[in-house]
């Protein structure tokens, strides 16, 4: 019995001593399974932070691409890359806003146009300065234009920027002067060969008269004033700002009329035919700048008005005036058929009544540069072509 129990006993130890070996086993593939899953845990932690460091190398290595790129497109010259120089003359007048804006603004330098825009009381100013190569870019009256294609300039013109109705016969009423058939006989200042003949002319037609029948006196409209005011002439025909400096010194002594009826004039841009051609991105930058600018007139009239007055005069009472006449104006960066007609009707005139040197009227389509609103701004392209 005593050796039945000590083999039982022996048998249950050996049970338990394996249930213990087992047990142990288990933990230790337990705790094994344990390690291996905190191992790969940490692989993944180093992967995703190896990621992370990489996504960061990029991208720090993309930034300092881009500004290593537009320090070398800021210092670089060449066709199509960098700032691009660029000489524009532009008239004192609210005719010239679009640039004026344009340069106050700084839509030049946004589209990568290193701009000095030169000052000039006249459309014919700017048109002598480009001649001689003093400017590469201008901008003058519908009327000018007409001239230098019948004259055979090599030219184009990029756009029109504004339309407007501002040419003003303004008189003396101590003259005995009250209406336009008043003005027989009469002493009338007028810039030569400036768009004030044409709209004189024609109003004269409108009213039964003919440039004969009144006395021309060529003058620069910034000397009109004072030659009205000392009674060297009777009336005058100019455009704004002029039109405010006369109607302030004669005061109520002045009575005036508007030389358009109905018939807007264009200021356009123009250039060098060769230089257009040989620069076309220029071109491009700069119809966009202007584009930019005709967008802040539309959204910003009071402050559009406050920078064209800065430009256009000194006297502090200015801006009060140019609101009125604001409306006279039309700024856009257009090419109208209207304009073409414009320019032909002129040409004409000049032919039938100033007894022009040329009799052939230019296809004014020729002198056009249909390119840069063709492609920034098609639907302001009203021209046949």
């Amino acid at each position: 019995m005593k050796k039945y129990s000590k083999g039982k006993k022996e048998k249950k130890g050996k049970e338990k001593t394996q249930k213990v070996s087992k047990t142990r086993s288990h933990e230790d593939r337990s705790k094994g399974k344990a390690g291996k899953g905190s191992s790969s845990e940490k692989e993944v932690i180093r992967t995703e932070d190896k990621s992370l460091r990489g996504i960061l190398v990029v991208l720090v290595a993309v930034i300092i691409l881009n500004l290593v790129y537009g320090l070398f497109l800021y210092s670089h010259h060449e066709e199509g890359m960098g700032m691009m120089n660029m000489t524009i003359g532009a008239t004192t007048q609210e005719l010239s806003a679009l640039i004026w804006i344009a340069d106050e603004k700084g839509y030049f330098a946004d589209n990568w146009l290193d701009v000095e825009v030169r000052p000039y009381d006249t459309g014919i100013e700017t048109r002598d300065a480009l001649l001689k190569g003093e400017i590469e870019i201008g901008d003058t009256v519908d009327f000018v234009i007409s001239t230098m294609a019948a004259e055979k300039h090599d030219f184009l013109v990029v756009a029109s920027t504004s339309r407007a109705v501002i040419n003003h016969i303004t008189a003396k009423k101590s003259r005995g002067i009250s209406n336009v058939k008043d003005l027989k006989g009469k002493s009338i200042a007028l810039k030569a060969d400036s768009s004030s003949e044409y709209y004189l002319g024609r109003t004269l037609i409108l009213n039964n008269l003919s440039i004969d029948d009144v006395q021309i006196v060529h003058a620069h409209p910034t000397e009109m004033p004072d030659m009205l005011a000392a009674g060297e002439v009777d009336a005058a025909i100019t455009w704004h700002p002029h039109n405010y400096d006369i109607a302030k010194r004669l005061g109520d002594d002045a009575v005036s009329w508007s030389a358009h009826k109905g018939m807007a004039l264009y200021w356009v841009i123009f250039a060098d035919k060769y230089y257009v051609h040989n620069n076309p991105e220029k071109i491009d930058r700069l119809v966009r700048a202007l584009i930019q600018a005709e967008d802040f007139v539309e959204e910003h009239p009071k402050e559009a008005m406050q920078i064209v007055a800065k430009r256009v005069s000194n006297d502090p009472d200015y801006m009060q005036y140019l609101e009125t006449v604001w409306d006279d104006y039309i700024f856009e960066v257009e090419l109208q058929q209207s304009m073409i007609l414009a320019l032909e009707d002129e040409a004409r005139w000049q032919v039938q009544d100033k007894a022009a040197d040329w009799e052939e009227i230019p296809n004014y389509v020729d002198i056009i540069y249909f390119d840069a609103l063709d492609t920034q701004k098609p639907g302001s392209v009203t021209i046949i072509h």
